[in-house]
């Protein structure tokens, strides 16, 4: 599983953005693998065999939250809550964090979709872009008054934009 903890002074040292550690050996893993909010006590947590697990009882964890992400088209991960309090967390508030879970599941999606459109965005500002300094140049890509001096690059890369972008002659 890989980490992307909040600044919190519970996960300091604990695991960096993008960190890993196996699924079996992190409590979240196991809500990720039984598709259900789990929640962990001191005593729980003393009862998993994971280096893991051991760094968050020495920065004092005494129980957990790990409640799944998921969407009709599966797992995204897990949102996990940590709390220095023993029985932080009760049955009576899972209704409450699985909704939470749910909004993030939907927020994660829908900027994941953001990112994918501002991507296609980027790319056919771009490749209209060139196609005008292409058109501005006659045509021409290489000297100093074409394509690739007008836009500040090699022709070589020019040329590779042109191609990975699919603009054809008959455009330009």
């Amino acid at each position: 599983m890989s980490f992307y903890p909040l600044d919190s002074p519970l996960t300091v040292g604990l695991a960096d953005a993008g960190s890993t550690v196996p699924v079996k050996d992190a409590p979240a893993g196991q809500a990720l693998l039984e598709r259900q909010t789990k929640i962990f006590s001191r005593k729980d947590l003393l009862g998993i065999q994971s280096s893991f697990v051991t760094q968050m009882l020495e920065r004092g964890i005494q129980s957990l939250c790990c409640i799944p992400l998921t969407t009709r088209k599966g797992e995204l991960g897990t949102l996990n809550l940590a709390s220095q309090d023993a029985n932080a967390f009760a049955a009576k508030d899972i209704g409450f964090l699985e909704q939470v879970a749910a909004q993030v599941a939907v927020a994660e999606i829908t900027r994941g979709r953001r990112i994918a459109d501002s991507n296609e965005t980027l790319e056919s500002m771009e490749r209209e872009y060139i196609i005008r300094m292409l058109r501005e140049a006659n045509g021409v890509i290489a000297g100093p008054h074409g394509a690739a001096a007008r836009l500040g690059m090699k022709r070589t890369t020019l040329q590779s934009r042109i191609v990975k972008l699919g603009i054809t002659r008959e455009e330009y």
